[in-house]
């Protein structure tokens, strides 16, 4: 969800953009120990984690669309995106890991940034009441 502000002059709009932005995210990581085991062990398993979240940040960027006839609008959008960090662990199967917990934790920052340009349509027009 964005708000946008901006200034238009002849047939240009030239605006900042800003907002909440909301990301689901779906991982899933696999340990395949049946060759030879993982961690501490030769036990042989395959242990595999699903993860599921949304995340909630903020986005912010500029843009630019300019008016080619009273119909046809071509825009040019950069967007930043940002909805902090994800951590995540997959726990081995208690058989790899001699009786104490063990296995695999990561964190990756969940930045983005995105280009977008587009052309629009707009069907009917402004009619001139005199």
């Amino acid at each position: 969800m964005r708000g946008r502000l901006g200034y238009a002059f002849d047939r240009i709009l030239v605006y900042g953009t800003g907002g909440v932005a909301f990301l689901d995210t779906r991982d899933s990581i696999t340990a395949d120990c049946r060759v030879a085991g993982c961690a501490n062990s030769s036990a042989r398993n395959l242990t595999t984690a699903t993860f599921s979240n949304v995340r909630t940040g903020w986005v912010a960027g500029v843009g630019a669309e300019l008016m080619l006839s009273p119909n046809w609008i071509v825009r040019s959008e950069y967007l930043h995106v940002d909805v902090g960090s994800a951590t995540d662990t997959l726990n081995l199967a208690s058989g790899n890991c001699l009786g104490a917990p063990c296995g695999a934790s990561w964190s990756r920052s969940q930045h983005y940034d995105i280009g977008r340009v587009g052309l629009s349509y707009k069907f009917g027009g402004a009619t001139r009441i005199d």
